[in-house]
Parts: structure tokens; sequence; C-alpha cells
């Protein structure tokens, strides 16, 4: 493998890999910024690859008809799904665009827009080949004329739609659906909202649809198992099925798995009928369950669901990705660790409000369920720091971590399992070596990854380059057995364990190797691709070995000269490069309102390991001061969302302008801010933060006699600013509590890019 060229620039990658980068960016910087870059970035901005899918979601509500048509025509004929988002200003002079067609279009959304009923039906005339409609949310249409419209669409698959502004006409409704699935009996989703459906009418849909792979009900309070006789004793195609809120039974639900062995997606939120009894059935009928969600909802009841039902789901239902059984009464450390031990691909797990949950139940996430994405553990008040930083460390792929009113956390220290983290201190980027002493305080292992490594006297020696320029000389430098410079790190590698091809294996993550020599986590890392390991002997080698091949215990590993020792190391250097696997957190989201032990300690810590935070909540962290906010800001350059507000009548907060100048200094992406109820902060301090921090596009700030800011003082304020537009939203309920209350400051660039749409 050689290094690339150094002249090597963005525009020398492939097409389709620049098209892809392409494809992340919002319709507003593709227009304006990669439009205008250059001739060949101009041309790939038209690309089909781009506008399949064009979704006006983030800037509907800053779309015009003319805007919107200018766009519409530049890229109409590679639209295949139109998603209107909330296009609050498009009329139906946008929706029906008469001049303009998109010949691929094969599906719409309309949901929460001011689309007419004329609309709708003049695009089904005008694209009689859609598949999908979304219609939900819209105040000025009736959906039953709507459906009879639908009912003229012969490849019409899926549907979405609730009657929301219309008034109850259940004959009415029930009538028009049935029609519809006789017309369509290509139907394959359907998506009802509705108090009034009847077990006439989806028992229709059941016997005119044999494709249907996905019914989702909500609030539908007539339905029971008379709906369901069709399908009773009969192997369906059903892979997603939605009954929150409904009255369904344990009875029923034992009809629906009994009839969906290929069933993924369960939602049962709200079903107070629903006992561990039918969540059995579930595990028995459908081993290939990814997602189950079960919430009690604390305000309305909801599913019984206990350990009972959970232990069920563990042993019946392997591949269980997502999990939420929010304020389940009846789930405990029992549950939870039984679907941590048997389920390993969950990547989702919702448990807000289960007071039976405790750090056993954390740690046992922690060290069975690796690819953990999203944790959702507010109000379990009895999770402390400790099961949190376990689940930190080793949980990589976390991203989002709800803690809040978790009383117990405090003095989160990081420091022990991911090392020294990010620094501009210079002492601590100075080399370490690294051996096996046993003396040494090392950070707990996991269960596999201590299969794997084991503690010998022999020891090779790995050299891993500290900059980008000195991995030319990695090779050479470790195959003669010398440092190649002072400001390399040393890792000592133990050669106890032999895999079953006879060279030293590594844990795997992702697609990749990470060689941590002596198992901890805080430890210099190596990346390897897949097929390179390390054999063991004198000094330091590397051996590529085909995924597929299996040589026997007894084959000795094959020589290498040291040219190929140097030259095989430098590959592993120039992956390194390129595809590293930084040893810190990739946490972005957490949320630690009303944690009331986390102090200053704690959040510096989030913030040295965990650079990557875009949304922190520490409302009602009484204890954090300015120095705490000042860290985070600094150490996590893409802060999107913070909320530092106070929240309690009898404690404030102890934060102060200080604060609001250092996220003014530093805060470079910023979106919203919320600082309500902080008694130290003054006009100045929101002065600064109006008048330096760009990005910000809201603020919420109180006002009142109990605070140092007023409501006259930000009305002052905001007359100063000349290069945004202001909007305070809130200034009636405010003036009606005699001045006091929480404002909604929204900040509107005047040279907004998205106006720019005109010039497509």
């Amino acid at each position: 493998m050689s290094f690339p060229d150094k002249s090597l620039v963005l525009c020398d990658l492939p097409h389709t890999v620049l098209l892809h980068i392409f494809s992340f960016l919002e319709i507003q910087d593709i227009i304006n910024t990669v439009r205008q870059t250059c001739k060949l970035w101009y041309e790939l901005s038209y690309d089909r690859y781009l506008w399949k899918h064009l979704d006006l979601d983030h800037i509907g509500d800053h779309l015009t008809d003319q805007s919107f048509l200018a766009l519409l025509e530049s890229v109409a004929h590679h639209v295949e799904k139109l998603d209107f988002g909330m296009a609050v200003h498009l009329t139906d002079v946008s929706f029906i665009h008469k001049n303009i067609s998109c010949p691929q279009i094969k599906s719409i959304n309309f949901s929460l827009t001011t689309v007419s009923n004329g609309s709708v039906a003049y695009l089904v005339e005008k694209y009689p080949n859609l598949e999908g409609i979304e219609i939900n949310d819209c105040s000025y249409i009736n959906i039953y004329n709507c459906l009879a419209y639908l009912s003229t669409l012969k490849k019409l698959k899926s549907v979405s739609f609730d009657d929301f502004g219309c008034s109850a006409e259940p004959e009415r409704l029930n009538r028009k659906l049935k029609e519809l699935f006789v017309s369509c009996p290509r139907l394959e989703k359907i998506v009802i909202d509705s108090e009034e459906l009847s077990d006439d009418a989806l028992a229709s849909l059941f016997e005119n649809c044999p494709n249907i792979k996905s019914f989702v009900l909500a609030h539908c309070q007539y339905i029971s198992q008379d709906a369901f006789i069709g399908i009773r004793g009969t192997a369906t195609n059903l892979v997603s099925v939605g009954l929150a809120h409904t009255p369904i039974e344990d009875k029923v639900l034992k009809v629906i798995a009994e009839s969906s062995p290929y069933m993924k997606e369960l939602d049962i939120t709200g079903c107070i009928h629903i006992t561990d009894i039918g969540v059995g059935h579930v595990a028995d009928n459908c081993p290939n369950l990814e997602k189950l969600i079960g919430n009690r909802l604390h305000h309305e009841g909801g599913c019984n669901i206990t350990n009972v039902g959970l232990s069920s789901i563990a042993s019946g239902c392997p591949k269980l990705k997502i999990l939420d059984v929010n304020f389940c009464d009846g789930v405990t450390d029992i549950g939870i660790t039984a679907v941590a031990e048997n389920c390993p691909q969950l990547t989702e797990i919702g448990l807000s409000g289960c007071g039976g949950i405790t750090d056993l139940s954390v740690m046992a996430l922690a060290e069975h369920c690796q690819w953990l994405y999203h944790v959702n553990l507010t109000e379990c008040i009895h999770v402390t720091s400790k099961s949190i930083i376990l689940l930190l460390a080793k949980c990589r792929w976390l991203s989002n971590l709800s803690l809040e009113t978790c009383h117990y956390l405090a003095k989160i220290n990081l420091d022990a399992y991911l090392g020294t983290g990010i620094s501009t201190n210079k002492k601590e980027q100075e080399p370490k070596t690294i051996t096996d002493d046993p003396t040494e305080n090392r950070a707990p292992r996991a269960p596999e990854e201590s299969s794997l490594v084991s503690v010998s006297k022999t020891s090779a020696v790995v050299t891993v380059s500290s900059h980008p320029d000195e991995d030319k000389n990695l090779g050479a430098a470790a195959a003669a057995g010398t440092d190649c410079n002072p400001s390399q790190k040393r890792v000592t590698q133990s050669e106890d364990v032999k895999s079953p091809t006879g060279v030293q294996t590594f844990s795997t993550i992702g697609s990749s190797l990470c060689m941590d020599l002596n198992g901890d986590s805080g430890l210099p890392v190596v990346v390897l691709p897949k097929s390179i390991v390390i054999d063991k002997g004198t000094g330091m080698s590397a051996c590529c070995v085909s995924e597929c091949s299996s040589p026997s215990d007894t084959d000795p590993p094959k020589p290498t000269t040291p040219e190929e020792d140097a030259s095989q190391l430098s590959e592993v250097a120039y992956v390194n490069r390129f595809f590293p696997h930084p040893n810190h957190s990739h946490l972005t989201s957490i949320h630690l309102s009303f944690c009331s032990k986390i102090a200053n300690d704690s959040v510096k810590q989030l913030a040295k390991h965990c650079p990557d935070l875009m949304y922190v909540s520490l409302r009602g962290c009484f204890l954090i001061t300015d120095t705490a906010v000042e860290v985070l800001v600094r150490s996590c350059h893409n802060l999107h969302f913070l909320d530092i507000s106070g929240g309690s009548a009898i404690q404030s907060m102890r934060l102060t302008n200080g604060s609001l100048i250092a996220i003014a200094n530093y805060s470079k992406s910023l979106k919203s801010l919320m600082i309500c109820r902080n008694k130290l902060i003054t006009l100045d301090g929101l002065q600064r933060i109006l008048r330096d921090c760009k990005p910000l596009i809201g603020v919420w700030v109180s006002v009142g006699d109990q605070l140092r800011i007023t409501f006259s003082g930000v009305l002052e304020l905001v007359k100063d600013i000349e290069d945004r537009y202001v909007k305070i939203t809130n200034t009636s309920q405010v003036e009606a509590n005699g001045k006091q209350g929480n404002l909604c400051i929204s900040l509107i660039p005047k040279k907004t890019p998205h106006i720019r749409l005109l010039q497509v």
C-alpha cells in the first residue's frame, strides 16, 4: 500500500464519494455553497442522487411560493419523494405546482401544511402512479373527502392520516376506508390515528390487502378481537404492528403474534389491558422482534410489563435492538439484566421512571451491550456515578444519555477509564511507557477482553507515531528496535494467548481491530485493518491473514524480513492516520437536569472526555459555577444547545455573567441557550450574548422584580440589535403576570441564506 499523494485535494475524490458527502448537507448549503464553489461541484449539485427525496423540513418555514417553485423546477425530473415539512407559508400554488411536473414522483407528505382538499384532488389526478400519501395535522382538509380521492390510486402502497380538525362521522369514515381497501389491494402500510375506526373496517384491510406489512393504530377506542378474526390461524407478512392507546387485550395480542412470525416492531404504549401473558405470546412466536415499545404513561396508565415479561422477551427475542418500558413499576434489575445478557445487539433502551433500576442494570448493559446508542435513565433515582462511568467507558457508540433527577450522581471521574483525554497541557502529551507491572492501577477489563489478552514476561514493543508526518519512519524504527522520535509512545504487548492461526489477536471494534495491548482503556491505541494481526516473537512484526483462510494451530507463522516488517507497519500507520479510533467518548447529548449533586468536577470531566457533545442540559444543577460552564464551552466546539436554567423557587443557580461571557467568547456553534431563573445574571451579560454569539437563534430568559433582568430592560436591549431581526414571544403572559415570567428571544439574520433560494 502506497501513501497518498500529498497534492490530493477534495475534488480528486470519486464523484460517488463526493455525492455521498453532499447528501449530508442541507438544501440551502447545496445551493448556496456547493453550487457556487467550482464547475465540477456545480454540475454534481444537480445529480439525481441528491434530489430523489426533496425534504423541506429544515427550510420550510422560510420558503415562499416563489422560492419553492424555483427550487422544484430545477430538480423536478429527479424528485421521487416530496416532503413539505413545516412549509407553513406555502399555498395551493405550491402544492399544485401547475406548470411543473415531477414524472418520477412516488410519494408526497402534506403533514403540518395548509394543503386543501382541492390540492389533494388535483395532485391525485396529476400523479396517478403515486404509491405513498401522508396527511397528518392538516387543518384545512376533510379527511373523508381525501380518502375518496386516494381510492383512485391503484398503485397505492402506503397511507398515513388522522381525522384532525374533522367533525366525528364514524359511519362515513369507515365506509370510505372500506372503499379504499377494496380499491387499493397493493397496500403494504397503513397508519390511522382516529377514535372512530371500527372492527369492520380493520377486518376489511386484512381481507382485501394480502400484502399488508405494517399497520399502526393510535387512539382507536373501539377495536376488539373481532377485527382480527380474518388472520387467526394464518401466517401474515406483518413486520410492524402499532396498537398504542387501544383497548387491545392479551388474547388479541396472542392472535396477532401467532399470525406474525416475521414481526420486527411492536408498539403497545398505553395498552392498559396488556400484561406479561401477552408479552409472553410475542416472545414465543416472534423470534425476529427488534423493537418493543411498552411504555406505561404515568398520567394515563399503560402496559403492566414486569420482569416476567422481560425475561420472556430476553429468551425468545435475541435480536432485540430497541426496548422502551418507561414508567413500568414492575421492571427491576432482574428483567433488565436478563435482556442485557441475552440481547447483545441492543442499541436503545428507555427506563425512565423505573424506580427499581439500580447500578446492577446499568453495569449489565455496559458489560454486554457494546452497541448502545441511546439510554434513558430519567428518574431512576438509585443509579449512581459508579455505573454511569462504566457505561461511558465501555459503550463507545453511546450518543444520547438522559439522567434527569438522578440525585445520587456525583463525582463523575472518567480519567481512570479513558486516560488523560484531550488536553492542551504539554505535560499530559508527553510519551508514556506502559509496562505489565501487576501493581499498576488499571481499569476493569470486560470478560471478552480478558480472554484475549494475558500478562507474560516476554513482551513485544509497538511504536505509535504521535504525528502523521512521522508515520513513514514508523516501520524502520520498529524493525530496528529503536525509537524514531522522542515524542513517540511506547506500548508493551503481552503474548501469552494465541488465536487459531497461531498469532496474537485483539478485540474487534467496528470493521477494524483495536489493539488495547494491556487492556487499559486509557492507554494509547493502534487501529488496524481486519486482516492485520500481531505476530509474537522478537521485536515487532505485522502479517496479513486472509479472513477466509484457517491454517492449523501447528502451522508456524510465515517469517518476514525487516523490510517487509517496515512496509507492513507503515500500512498500519496509514490506516491509523485515516481511520482513527479516538480514545474518548462519542457522546453527543446528555441531560443532567436536577441532578442535585453534580458539581464542577463532573462537568469538567464530561467536557474533557466527551468533546463531541452537542446538547447539554444542566438545569437545576445548583452546585455548578462559571468555571464549569467555561470549561464546557471551551472543550465542546460543536455545542448547539445549552440549558443552564434554574428551575426551583427554593434554591437558585450560582451562575453569573461570567458564564455568558465565556459562551459568547468560545461557543461558535451554539444555537439555543436557556438561562431562565438565574438571579445573578444581569442585562449586561444578556447584551454580551446577543451581541457576540452570532449563531444563536433562540434565547430563553426570565424577567421579573426578583431578578436582575426586567421586561422593559429586555425591550430596550433588543432595540439596539441591527444585524438581525428580533422576535419576542410570550409577552402577553409576562404582562398578565405583572411583567414576570419567561421570554423567548428569537434571532433571525437579516441576510438569511434561505432567501437566496430565489436565485436557483
